[in-house]
């Protein structure tokens, strides 16, 4: 039988060398007498289950406690390069629109 030392570097090799897993960074592994615990934040459900799946491939696992945490690419907390920026939401109507392209320069706001 593996030690729970062994046991955490090899699932962490595995996890690593899992193409389906891009946040192997963010994955914390613990072991204790076989029972592997895979704690920390990913990117999907499919992560997730990617990497429950590679730490039950590891020889000499038992059981696994997958505790990770979901984060979706959509959550209000995550930022993407084609978001739109904030709308104001007072009643102004300048605030939160660019001028128009018939505005010539001089009569843009400064």
């Amino acid at each position: 039988m593996k030690s729970d030392d062994e046991l955490v570097e090899d699932v962490t090799n595995e996890l690593f060398f899992d193409p389906r897993i891009d946040h192997i960074d963010a994955i914390a592994v613990g072991a204790d007498d076989g029972t592997v615990t895979l704690r920390g934040t990913v990117g999907s459900f499919h992560e997730k289950h990617n990497a429950g799946s590679a730490a039950k491939r590891v020889r000499g696992v038992t059981d696994v406690r997958n505790e990770l945490n979901v984060r979706l690419m959509t959550d209000a907390r995550a930022t993407t390069p084609t978001s739109a920026p904030p709308r104001c939401r007072c009643s102004c109507s300048t605030a939160s629109s660019p001028p128009s392209r018939s505005t010539s320069r001089s009569q843009m706001p400064s």
